[in-house]
C-alpha cells in the first residue's frame, strides 16, 4: 500500500430502512398515475420510465394507460414500458396492439419499445414486418432495427430488415443514416456486401454513410480495404476522412493500406490527417517500419515521430532512428524524438549518451524535456549531467523538471535528494498549480527522505487547488513524520467530512505506528464507518498505533475480511503482512492466513507463508 488513490466508495448493501424508503417513493409515483391532472399523470409516467427496470412493480399500473384516449399519455406509457422492459408476457402483446393505432407517432414509439425486449418480443415480428414497407422512412428504419434485434440470424425477417437498413444509408438525413448504421452493426458481416456496393455510389453522402457503417462494423475484407484506400485519395475531403476512419477500424487487414495512410499524413485537411494518425496508432507495431521511412520525409517527420512516441514500447525498433533525430536542427522534431524515447522506455536506454549530449546543448530550448526522458529511463549515467544542468537552469519549470528527473533516476540517492529538494520545495509556493502538483508528486516519490520539508508541505493542505490538497496529504502520509505537530495534524484530519481525507490520515498514522497512540479513539470510531475501504484502513492503522489485545480483537476481523474479499492484490498483500505482525495469538488470523496460501496472487501467498512460519 505504497500509494493511496482516490477510489469509488464500496457499497456493501442497502439497509432495510433505505429499501423501504425507495419502495415508498415508487408507490407514491405510481399512485400519481390515477391523478385527474393530465400533466401530473404524464410526469409520473416519465419518472417511472427514467427509473427503468427497478420500477417493474409499476408495470401493472402502466398497462391500462395504453388504452387512454389522450395520445400523449399513451405515448409516454409506451416509452416507459420499453425502458422498464419487464413482464414481457403481458407487455409485449399490449405493445403489439399499439401498432394498430392510427397515429404514426404511436407506431414509432411502440416499435422502439418492442425493440427493447429483443428476443422476448418475437411474437410481434409478423406485425413489425408490415412496417418495413411503411411510407415513412423513419418508421421503416425503426421497424428494420427492431426486426434485426428481435429476429434470429439467417431468418427471412433479417433479410428484409437488412435491405431497409442498407437503403436507409442512402438518406441525406444524418439521423436516419446514423440509426441505419446502428442497426447494421447488429447484423455485422452479413450486411457487408450491400454496404460495400454503396462505396461505388455517385452520391457523396451515401459513400460517406457507407464508410461510417463499415467503420462501425470493422472492414476486415482485403477487397473492402482496397476500395477504401482508393476513396482515401478522393477529391472530396469528407469522403477521404470517412474512408481513412473506416480503414483505421479494419484491424491488421489495414496494413495493406499503409502507403495510403502515410501519404494522407500530408493531406491538406486537418481532420483527414488526424484520422490517419489514429489509424496508424491502432495498427501499432505493424505500422512502425512505414513510420520509420516517414521519418526521412521532412513533411511527415514531425507527425511520424509523434505517432511513434504514442505507441510506446511497441515502437522500440524505431529507437535508433529516433535517437538520430535528437540532434535534428528542427527543435520541434528534437523535442518529439526525446518524448518518443521516453515513451519507448527500456529499449531506448542504449541511447542515453545522445540524450546527455542534448541536455548539455545550450542551444536546445527544451532541457526539461530531456531531463524528463532521462528520469523515465532511470539513466544513472546521466546523474552528473542532470546535477550540472540543475545548477545552470534559470527557469523554475526547467529546474523542477530536472529535479524531478534526479528523483526518478534514483530516489534513494542522497546526493540526488539533496540536490533536488530545495528546488522542489520552492515550487510548492509557485503561483502555477501545475508546478505545485508536480512538486508534491516528486516529494511523494521521495517518501521518508523528504521529511525535512514536511512543515512546508503541511501548508499545502490548505492550497486552493483540490489536486494539490489531496496529493499533499498523500505525500505527507508517505513521509510518515513522527513529530507531535504532524501526528496532531493527522489525528485532526480523522474528523474531516471527506472520507478520502480520513482514509489518507489513517494510512499516515498507521505508518507512524506507536508514536501516534493518541489516534486510538478516533480510529476506533472509524470502524463504524459504512465505507468498507475506510474502516479497513482504520483497522489496519489501529493495530499499528495501538497493538493491544482489545484493539486487535475488534480490528483483526476487518483485516481478515479484506484479505479474503478485496479485489486489489496490493491490499490483500498488506493485510497478510499485517496479520503476520499482529495476529499470532488470534485463531481467526491463523485460519485466514492458511486460506491465503491458496490466493491467486503469488506475493500474497508468499506473505501468508512467511507470516505463518514466523510464528513457529
Amino acid at each position: 500500500m505504497k500509494r493511496i488513490a482516490k477510489s469509488l466508495l464500496l457499497l456493501l448493501g442497502l439497509s432495510t430502512q433505505l429499501v423501504a424508503q425507495e419502495v415508498s417513493e415508487l408507490d407514491a409515483i405510481t399512485k400519481r398515475l390515477d391523478s385527474k391532472s393530465l400533466r401530473e399523470k404524464v410526469e409520473a409516467v416519465r419518472l417511472l420510465g427514467e427509473i427503468g427496470s427497478p420500477a417493474s412493480a409499476a408495470v401493472a399500473s402502466l398497462l391500462p394507460l395504453l388504452e387512454e384516449e389522450d395520445p400523449g399519455v399513451r405515448y409516454e406509457a409506451i416509452i416507459a414500458l420499453g425502458r422498464i422492459h419487464s413482464e414481457s408476457e403481458q407487455v409485449v402483446p399490449a405493445l403489439t396492439r399499439q401498432l394498430e393505432d392510427r397515429n404514426p407517432v404511436i407506431h414509432h414509439a411502440a416499435i422502439n419499445a418492442l425493440r427493447d425486449f429483443e428476443s422476448d418480443a418475437e411474437s410481434a415480428l409478423p406485425k413489425l414486418r408490415t412496417f418495413l414497407k411503411d411510407k415513412s422512412p423513419l418508421i421503416r428504419l425503426s421497424a428494420a432495427r427492431a426486426v434485426a434485434e428481435i429476429s434470429k440470424r439467417g431468418s427471412s425477417e433479417i433479410d428484409e430488415a437488412r435491405s431497409v437498413l442498407v437503403e436507409s444509408l442512402q438518406s441525406p438525413h444524418p439521423q436516419i443514416a446514423g440509426n441505419a448504421i446502428s442497426g447494421l452493426v447488429i447484423l455485422s458481416v452479413s450486411a457487408l456486401p450491400e454496404i460495400v456496393a454503396l462505396l461505388d455510389s455517385k452520391d457523396v453522402q451515401t459513400v460517406c454513410n457507407a464508410c461510417s457503417a463499415l467503420a462501425a462494423i470493422g472492414p476486415s475484407d482485403p477487397k473492402t480495404i482496397a476500395k477504401l484506400a482508393e476513396l482515401a485519395k478522393s477529391d472530396n475531403a469528407a469522403v477521404r476522412w470517412h474512408a481513412v476512419t473506416a480503414i483505421g477500424e479494419g484491424g491488421q487487414e489495414s496494413q495493406a493500406a499503409l502507403p495510403v495512410l502515410i501519404g494522407t499524413l500530408k493531406d491538406e485537411d486537418a481532420n483527414v490527417r488526424f484520422s490517419a494518425q489514429q489509424a496508424l496508432y491502432r495498427l501499432g507495431e505493424a505500422a512502425v517500419p512505414a513510420l520509420i521511412d516517414a521519418l526521412d520525409d521532412e513533411e511527415t517527420q514531425l507527425v511520424a515521430t509523434s505517432i511513434l512516441g504514442g505507441m510506446g514500447p511497441a515502437a522500440s525498433s524505431a529507437a535508433g532512428r529516433l535517437a538520430d533525430l535528437v540532434e535534428s536542427p528542427n527543435h520541434s522534431v528534437r523535442r518529439e524524438a526525446v518524448f518518443a524515447l521516453a515513451s519507448i522506455g527500456g529499449d531506448a536506454t542504449s541511447h542515453v549518451p545522445e540524450l546527455i549530449k542534448a541536455l548539455e546543448d545550450k542551444q536546445f530550448p527544451y532541457p526539461g524535456v530531456v531531463a524528463y526522458c532521462l528520469g523515465r529511463l532511470r539513466a544513472k549515467d546521466a546523474q552528473d549531467a542532470l546535477r550540472t544542468a540543475l545548477d545552470e537552469a534559470e527557469d523554475p519549470l526547467t529546474r523542477l523538471a530536472i529535479a524531478c528527473a534526479l528523483i526518478d533516476v534514483d530516489p534513494k540517492d542522497e546526493d540526488n535528494v539533496n540536490a533536488a529538494l530545495p528546488h522542489v520545495t520552492s515550487a510548492l509556493r509557485d503561483e502555477r498549480p501545475q508546478l505545485r502538483r508536480e512538486a508534491i508528486f516528486a516529494l511523494g516519490r521521495m517518501g521518508e527522505r523528504a521529511k525535512v520539508v514536511a512543515p512546508v508541505l503541511s501548508e499545502s493542505i490548505n492550497d486552493p487547488d483540490p489536486v494539490v490538497r489531496r496529493e499533499a496529504l498523500v505525500a505527507l502520509a508517505e513521509m510518515a513524520p513522527k513529530g507531535e505537530s504532524a501526528i496532531k495534524l493527522f489525528v485532526d484530519l480523522l474528523g474531516e467530512n471527506d472520507p478520502t481525507v480520513r482514509s489518507v490520515a489513517s494510512y499516515a498514522l498507521g505508518r507512524i505506528g506507536k508514536p501516534a497512540h493518541a489516534a486510538t479513539a478516533p480510529l476506533l470510531q472509524l470502524l463504524e464507518s459504512p465505507d468498507l475501504h475506510e474502516k479497513t484502513l482504520a483497522a489496519w492503522a489501529l493495530v499499528r498505533v495501538s497493538p493491544e489485545p482489545k484493539t486487535k480483537e475488534v480490528a483483526i476481523p476487518l483485516l481478515v475480511a479484506a484479505l479474503h474479499g478485496d479485489k486489489n492484490p496490493q491490499m490483500r498483500l498488506q493485510m497478510a503482512q499485517t496479520l503476520g505482525e499482529v495476529g499470532e495469538e488470534s485463531a481467526l488470523a491463523k485460519e485466514a492466513l492458511e486460506l491465503a496460501l491458496k490466493d491467486s496472487d503469488e506475493a500474497v501467498r508468499t506473505a501468508a507463508d512467511k507470516a505463518i512460519n514466523s510464528w513457529k
